[in-house]
């Protein structure tokens, strides 16, 4: 996350109220307690407020099992090995039929993919 990111949600360091948190997650893509970490390390936060936050997300219930924040940011899918192979065919160093084979999906899907015009599993819309 980028210094501007945490200095937009916290005020340009003065106390950032929940609201603004919650609101700056969703747009910055994690959760509200990664994010007020993050801003505690690069010091935009004093450690007397993340302890207050993490205090509140204590009371909350968001510390202890299901963790369950408000607005949840999806949980990203490891897409590596479909770009690795993806990379592969388009250097020639597989083909197309190998590629579906190591990705599990068809032949008009690999080719939907090295198109653009088919998503791959898991990609956001």
């Amino acid at each position: 996350m980028a210094l501007s990111e945490c200095e937009r949600v916290s005020g340009c360091g003065h106390q950032a109220t929940e609201t603004t948190l919650q609101e700056a997650h969703v747009a910055v893509g994690v959760s509200v307690q990664a994010l007020t970490y993050r801003c505690r390390d690069l010091g935009i936060f004093s450690q007397a407020l993340y302890d207050r936050l993490f205090d509140a997300f204590k009371r909350a219930g968001w510390r202890t099992p299901p963790y369950e924040e408000p607005n949840p940011v999806p949980r990203e899918r490891p897409r590596r090995f479909e770009r690795l192979c993806l990379r592969a065919l388009a250097e020639g160093a597989i083909s197309e039929a190998r590629a579906a084979e190591l990705l599990d999906v068809s032949l008009r899907d690999v080719d939907g993919y090295m198109r653009g015009t088919v998503p791959l599993p898991g990609a956001a819309v």
